[in-house]
């Protein structure tokens, strides 16, 4: 995000009500009506949905400086979404009708908005791809990657490590199958020495050894 804009941004909600979440707790749930607008300080927050047979699907992860619901709070969409604290985080909150008077004289501050949601649009778009062809070898693979590129800390000239810890359920949730199933796959790529899974802490050895076992 652009300079200015993100410290506009913070300028702007830190006027605000600070929010802590613990580890796994809800922020929002599906069809509540949200009691503002949220900007993500610290932490990393999953957005997803759960089908009619109770299914998780992950739709998005949000890193600072996420602000969340966009679309209910410009468009005035209903919520249809489960946000959860993925680690522990802290946000800030503002009235929906503060946050948009703010943004409406802000063009440099709606462009990055923008660029922010377009991202995320072409993030889910593209694993979308991936997730309706292909075993689920390659599905995994892709979150990992996908993963990794956007949280990841570097830790040699191409492998890295993801900033937080994540369950096997969750990445379950993130490809539409089970947690048996991705243990099992999880313990093929530790034995191709591809990557490093312990204690929910994954290290991908070699990111481009990665790429092209997925292809």
């Amino acid at each position: 995000m652009n300079v200015q804009a993100a410290e506009k941004l913070k300028a702007f909600f830190s006027q605000h009500r600070y929010l802590q979440y613990n580890k796994g707790e809800l922020l929002l749930r599906a069809e509540d009506d949200p009691s503002g607008v949220y900007y993500l300080h610290e932490g990393v927050v999953d957005q997803y949905v759960i089908s009619e047979k109770g299914d998780e699907f992950i739709v998005a992860f949000y890193e600072p400086v996420a602000v969340f619901p966009l679309a209910w709070a410009i468009n005035g969409s209903p919520n249809i979404f489960f946000y959860e604290a993925l680690t522990a985080s802290g946000l800030f909150r503002a009235p929906k009708a503060e946050f948009l008077k703010f943004i409406e004289n802000e063009p440099q501050v709606i462009l990055a908005l923008l660029r922010m949601e377009i991202s995320h649009t072409d993030e889910l778009l593209s694993r979308t791809v991936y997730l309706t062809e292909g075993s689920v070898h390659s599905k995994l693979i892709t979150v990992l990657l996908t993963g990794v590129k956007r949280f990841g800390k570097k830790t040699g000239a191409n492998s890295a490590t993801l900033e937080f810890k994540i369950t096997e359920t969750k990445l379950a949730s993130t490809i539409g199958t089970t947690p048996e199933t991705i243990s099992r796959e999880l313990k093929l790529l530790k034995e191709s020495g591809l990557i490093q899974f312990n204690k929910n802490i994954l290290t991908i050895n070699d990111i481009a050894k990665l790429e092209k076992e997925r292809s």
